[in-house]
């Protein structure tokens, strides 16, 4: 979990500049930033991922 995090963290860095010119800079720092808040909250064990499956009642 947390290196898919981390991954995906590195691939918005990595298309700052592409991704500032088509929105803003401030744009880019509040997505980053909730990424970097997410990774905390995962590494905390405040978050997880699960997989819920349900039936609908006919």
């Amino acid at each position: 979990m947390l290196s898919a995090l981390t991954q995906e963290l590195q691939e918005l860095e990595r298309s700052r500049q592409q991704f500032v010119q088509e929105f803003s800079e401030s744009e880019f720092e509040s997505l980053a930033s909730g990424w970097r808040e997410k990774l905390q909250r995962c590494a905390d064990g405040d978050q997880r991922w699960g997989v819920f499956y349900a039936l609908k009642p006919q």
